[in-house]
């Protein structure tokens, strides 16, 4: 099982910290750019978890898709998962054409032999 199957496994906190150091930018100055103690800030990027609109106001303060990057992890997370679901659905979708093409037949014979 891929680390990413688990939600435990998943750190938002760490993609945001990541995105800091490769734009140079410190916790003092991202805190002023979204008016915020460095404290807050502090404690909001060393957390694993992160309410939405809070991705939202960093992903706009560092010019970062952060919900494009969870987006892939989700992806990865689900590998073959939505695949399968979807085999099956169109195997399902085929069989009700057919079921419909047999009512359709019978309904024709019912009325013949009713003639």
């Amino acid at each position: 099982m891929s680390n990413l199957n688990r939600i435990k496994d998943l750190d938002v906190g760490k993609l945001i910290r990541r995105m800091m150091f490769e734009k140079g930018l410190n916790k003092a100055r991202l805190a002023r750019k979204l008016d915020r103690s460095d404290q807050t800030i502090k404690e909001t990027i060393y957390r694993s978890s992160i309410q939405t609109y809070i991705v939202w106001e960093l992903s706009v303060a560092l010019g970062h898709n952060f919900f494009t990057d969870l987006a892939q992890q989700l992806d990865a997370a689900t590998e073959g998962k939505l695949e399968a679901q979807t085999t099956e659905l169109d195997t399902l979708k085929l069989e009700y054409a057919r079921l419909k093409e047999e009512r359709d037949y019978l309904r024709k014979a019912v009325d013949l032999l009713g003639k």
